[in-house]
């Protein structure tokens, strides 16, 4: 089961680096308009990478929330299995609700050094 799902990771992964790369604006920063400060350096990147981290964290949460309702699904009939997805739940909402915070509090900051 997790040798499944990391390939289902990595192959994940390997989809959002090329349709990222393929895009207009690529993740790649190129030699002209180079920046002059580190500070203009890390906001060019951060820039670049946070809208293709809020894709792969949005949909690695929606896959989580998938595999859960299967979960829930194929024990139907077990009482124990079923409270474990249940509570597998609550855990995901609650990492999901942490990575959030965590993001938009690093944007405020982020927002108000630069």
């Amino acid at each position: 089961m997790f040798k499944k799902l990391t390939a289902a990771i990595n192959g994940i992964f390997f989809l959002a680096g090329t349709t990222a790369l393929a895009a207009q604006e690529s993740v790649i920063v190129t030699t002209n308009g180079t920046p002059d400060t580190l500070e203009e350096f890390f906001g060019v990147i951060i820039e670049k990478i946070m809208p293709i981290a809020y894709q792969i964290g949005g949909f690695l949460i929606v896959l989580a929330v998938v595999m859960i309702g299967f979960d829930l699904i194929k024990h139907r009939k077990d009482n124990d299995k079923r409270k474990e997805a249940l509570h597998s739940i609550l855990w995901l909402a609650v990492g999901a609700f942490i990575i959030g915070s965590a993001v938009v509090i690093a944007g405020i900051i982020w927002n108000q050094a630069t």
